[in-house]
């Protein structure tokens, strides 16, 4: 006898251990439409990433081997910009599309919609959705431009040791920053999808709201998650990876002869192994809107009366039929 798993209750107060746990069941309960709205949806704004950072790799290649050793620490800075705009883009590109399909999972419950049912729902309030992405991609772009900056302009004023340790702070920083800030970021899109008449800066501060007082735990929980995520993305792109480092070796030593082959050869296991993290690292949403439904409710608390009214409606019901007999 087969047995139907219980739905995941989104409005509840969870912990650590129950935000890892009912993010592990979530995806396992809706695996197949998940990443089926992944790859039609955001799936395509990842080859366009891709295809960026193939740019940018095409243009590294024809350079002579040693003019691109000598050339290492700009071409090093042009490649972590690019990265850095590729994850920007793709991260808020799956936090609106995920925060929808939570939208329409929440409306209709499991199983019951498609993915035309989340493009509907993205499309119902485009203008206002696009609104919230121009402005939390401006606003995360001019904070990370404001860090480099300051990080920068006192660098460059230090000597060599204070430089490093710079680095090494600004690095630190970064770490810790890096995952409450991320979950703000992308909370925000959740906000505006359970509630679409919230306005985006309304949005902003009510995200940094139900935040505050939970800091260090947003950031073991995305830490965990993200490690988690990154060995995972690792192994699934290995193979890939490798093929892409072995084309770009034979690549270099017949860089004077006919290399385009190879050049086409890492490019697209690159591309590949792009692709795969990108479809691997799309997980890391679940564990976001769980984490906002668990703030959304310590500040609310809807779940909760939620279940006071069912729990009241049963009684009244059972009330009715005993009244009958």
């Amino acid at each position: 006898m087969n047995v139907r798993p219980v739905p995941l209750r989104l409005e509840r107060l969870r912990n650590f251990g129950e935000v890892f746990s009912d993010a592990m069941k979530f995806i396992r309960q809706n695996f197949g439409a998940f990443f089926k709205t992944v790859l039609f949806l955001v799936g395509p704004f990842l080859v366009l990433s891709s295809a960026a950072s193939m740019y940018f790799q095409i243009e590294a290649l024809d350079i002579d081997p040693y003019e691109r050793m000598n050339r290492f620490g700009s071409l090093l800075a042009k490649s972590a910009l690019i990265d850095r705009s590729a994850w920007l883009f793709n991260g808020l590109i799956t936090a609106l599309v995920i925060s929808h399909f939570f939208k329409v999972f929440k409306q209709k419950g499991a199983g019951k919609f498609t993915v035309s049912d989340v493009v509907t729902s993205i499309f119902s309030d485009f203008l206002n959705t696009a609104l919230t992405f121009i402005v939390v991609a401006f606003l995360t772009v001019a904070f990370g431009a404001l860090i480099f900056v300051i990080i920068f302009g006192m660098a460059s004023s230090a000597n060599v040791g204070g430089s490093v340790l710079l680095v090494m702070g600004g690095g630190i920083g970064y770490l810790i920053l890096a995952f409450p800030v991320w979950y703000w970021m992308f909370s925000v899109f959740f906000v505006r999808a359970m509630d679409e008449d919230i306005g985006v800066f309304s949005a902003l501060l009510y995200a940094q709201r139900i935040i505050s007082g939970q800091f260090w735990k947003t950031w073991a929980i995305f830490f965990c998650f993200w490690l988690l995520l990154y060995v995972v993305a690792m192994c699934i792109s290995i193979p890939s990876t490798i093929a892409s480092g072995l084309a770009g070796v034979w690549s270099d030593q017949n860089f004077f002869e006919d290399a385009d082959n190879y050049r086409a050869m890492q490019l697209i296991f690159s591309s590949i192994a792009l692709f795969g993290r990108a479809m691997v690292y799309s997980s890391f949403m679940v564990p976001v809107a769980l984490h906002f439904f668990s703030l959304r409710e310590s500040e609310e608390g809807d779940g909760i009366r939620k279940q006071i009214e069912e729990i009241g409606k049963r009684q009244a019901e059972e009330d009715r039929i005993e009244l009958m007999y």
